[in-house]
């Protein structure tokens, strides 16, 4: 993690060398706007809780880099000759290339050693980070999955439990996936029933995505075993057989880290079955540039499908009647025209969040087979409404906070919901905790 962060390093460091040397506030002004400053009446001292590092004005060496061969690569463009002389580097498998990647390492390291402001900044940001922390609890089958992180590990651990009031257990731990840690969880999600746990993996920071399966109740892992998977994550079925992801093509040899990726396809994993076995669900040769995200609906009775091209901040909302075997991928957003964030489905209407036409975002109902026609935007459902009476019921925290009415229903109530009540005690207990831990130690909270 520390090693992450040595561009900041350097950033701060010049700071130093320019400013007068105290990291506190922000960075120093410079012409008009610090004689204006200047000019501003001071005000009176007020007690600060940060912590102020002092360092010494210092000088260090000049940077002297390492020469870099100018190649003779010339391309021509339409009788146009454009040259092209570090196309050499491009080939980051030589050991030219690697060669040149140590000397530049060499050069830069040599002149941030010689910054002693630097080992001060790393002891406060270390002090800053060192904060045990939780990632929200995530309930599926009778099992709690959530991730925690004691402060300073690189990655946080996976945690599964069965009550909120047991010991929660190891599931898996990504820090220990690759003795040089370059191996990261890059996502996981478990099975409807709990039993089964998909995830995934990158390797040295690539957007390529391995995908495992993990057998919760006794850690074994499974033969599974995804490839070529990049820009998706999974969404199981609901009778817990398989899951939906979204792979490319296997690219060719030696260019899988440099080539262009085109034609995402959307398949079914089937367990136990290699990955040459997955079911095609849909793809569209017509259009290189597009991906797709598959969603299984909470009730398991559509497979609802993002359509997404490039970094457009826009998308397309397709779907497959999951009960028809034989069902075809309907379109019912196309163009490209807005954001449509899929929220629901309650009595065969599909609720979708969307700016079109609306610049802070409107909720929408959409019946499946009347398409956009008879699309009506929804302002303010009331306790009439189906998707509020849904709320009522359904045991997910996570559903409720779809509805508007519903949230404003509990607002006024001083009693939280049944079902959120053991959740909302270990949060309390664990907040008491981390209190009575702090005055122990000595250390003060501040409220702003």
């Amino acid at each position: 993690m520390l090693k992450d962060t040595t561009l900041g390093y350097l950033a701060l460091g010049c700071l130093l060398l320019t400013g007068d040397g105290v990291l506190d506030g922000p960075p120093s002004l410079s012409g008009a706007a610090q004689a204006a400053r200047s000019e501003k009446p001071s005000k009176p001292d007020r007690k600060s809780n940060r912590q102020v590092i002092k360092v010494e004005k210092e000088t260090v060496a000049t940077i002297q880099y390492p020469q870099t061969r100018r190649g003779d690569t010339v391309d021509n463009y339409h009788g146009t000759s454009v040259e092209d002389p570090y196309r050499w580097l491009e080939d980051t498998n030589s050991e030219e290339t690697a060669a040149w990647v140590k000397d530049q390492n060499k050069t830069t390291f040599s002149y941030l050693e010689q910054i002693h402001a630097r080992e001060p900044i790393r002891d406060r940001l270390t002090e800053l980070w060192n904060y045990e922390r939780f990632g929200r609890p995530y309930k599926r089958g009778g099992r709690y999955f959530f991730t925690h992180n004691d402060g300073l590990q690189n990655q946080s651990v996976l945690y599964t439990t069965e009550s909120l009031d047991m010991e929660p257990r190891m599931l898996l731990d990504p820090n220990k996936l690759s003795e040089d840690g370059t191996v990261a969880l890059a996502g996981w999600q478990p099975s409807r029933d709990g039993r089964l746990l998909a995830f995934g993996l990158a390797a040295a920071g690539s957007d390529w995505r391995e995908w495992k399966l993990l057998d919760v109740e006794s850690g074994r892992m499974l033969e599974d075993h995804l490839e070529w998977i990049k820009f998706s994550g999974v969404s199981w079925a609901e009778d817990n057989s398989g899951f939906y992801y979204s792979r490319y093509d296997e690219p060719a040899e030696g260019t899988e880290f440099s080539g262009t990726n085109h034609y995402q396809k959307l398949y079914f994993h089937t367990l136990g079955q290699p990955q040459s076995e997955d079911r095609l669900v849909y793809e569209r040769k017509d259009e290189k540039e597009w991906g797709f995200g598959g969603q299984v609906t909470e009730d398991g009775r559509f497979l609802v499908i993002s359509v997404w091209k490039g970094t457009l901040r826009k998308n397309q909302l397709f779907y497959q009647d999951l009960e028809n075997p034989d069902a075809d991928v309907v379109e019912l957003i196309s163009g490209f025209d807005a954001s449509y964030d899929f929220l629901g489905n309650v009595d065969g209407a599909f609720w979708i969040m969307t700016n079109r036409e609306a610049p802070q975002r409107r909720r929408v109902c959409l019946a499946p087979s009347a398409g956009r026609a008879t699309s009506r935007p929804i302002r303010s459902c009331g306790s009439e409404c189906s998707f509020f009476q849904k709320c009522r019921r359904v045991p997910s925290p996570a559903a409720r906070v779809r509805c508007s009415s519903y949230r404003r229903s509990r607002a006024s109530s001083p009693t939280p919901p049944a079902t959120t009540r053991p959740l909302r005690r270990a949060m309390r207990k664990r907040a008491r905790a981390a209190f009575r831990t702090a005055n122990q130690s000595g250390a003060s909270f501040s409220s702003g």
